[in-house]
């Protein structure tokens, strides 16, 4: 009982954290974005507010991850019933409505959120620029290496901290289950899934030409979460099964947008 209450205790703070983070992201409207080295680039993404973007409702997102893993017979190991099919988990992960959302310049839509109350359970999609939805998935447990709120501040920038921060959490480990039809879908989309873990991890909101963050601006992209691609029509109750299984890419075989894009 009292790991439990730990649990919750601290989903309801890193909750109430990220709130403010993406809030204060969603109404950026810079018409440049900062790089890593804190150089501005061409806008290659499109803010929430963005007239041009595209407009995805939580309706028709919800339609559409169904409609992705309806064949995918799949049982997840949890004891959340709602959490116990693919598409029932990868919903369950956008109960923060709306969900953010960022475009890139080729039209490809990134959208993220995560259970209410329990953000440690996230999940993501990722449509291409004809609104077909081509990768979901989600996180769970993924470590907070960035913050600086009245709850605290946590600035880890190396694996010693980072080693330490994973001992100090009552949760267990992180992992990350994504879900494609093809293995070319798989190495197109999974750079872009695998960016979202990166800033994720950040806190959503990353500036980091500024001195405070940019250690673990860094640092962040050396951490190796475990990530797994499944087909999204596996046919076992088993995804662990060699047939549902896809190849996991190179997280650098696309360009990327940079962490400060998702803020």
């Amino acid at each position: 009982m009292k790991i439990k209450y730990r649990m919750i205790r601290t989903g309801v703070v890193y909750f109430l954290a990220m709130s403010c983070f993406v809030g204060y992201a969603s109404n950026s409207k810079s018409d440049t974005v900062a790089n890593n080295n804190g150089q501005t680039k061409p806008p290659g993404i499109q803010s929430n507010s963005s007239q041009q973007s595209t407009k995805i409702t939580i309706e028709e997102l919800i339609r559409k991850i169904k409609d992705f893993a309806r064949l995918n017979k799949s049982i997840l190991e949890t004891n959340y019933k709602d959490m116990r099919t693919v598409s029932g988990r990868i919903i369950t992960g956008f109960q923060q409505i709306p969900p953010a959302k960022i475009q890139l310049a080729d039209g490809i839509t990134i959208l993220w959120g995560w259970k209410h109350h329990e953000p440690y359970f996230m999940s993501i999609a990722i449509f291409d620029s004809h609104n077909t939805l081509k990768m979901a998935g989600f996180a769970d447990n993924l470590p907070h290496i960035y913050s600086t709120s009245v709850f605290g501040n946590t600035m880890i920038t190396n694996m010693a901290e980072y080693e330490a921060l994973q001992k100090r959490t009552s949760l267990p480990p992180p992992i990350v289950k994504l879900y494609a039809a093809t293995q070319k879908d798989a190495d197109t989309y999974y750079p872009l899934a695998a960016r979202w873990v990166q800033v994720a991890m950040m806190g959503f909101y990353t500036k980091c030409s500024d001195p405070k963050q940019s250690a673990s601006c860094r640092f962040v992209e050396t951490i190796q979460i475990p990530t797994y691609i499944f087909t999204r029509n596996c046919p076992y109750k088993d995804e662990w099964s060699p047939k549902c299984i896809l190849d996991l890419p190179s997280a650098t075989s696309k360009a990327v947008p940079s962490l400060d894009d998702f803020r």
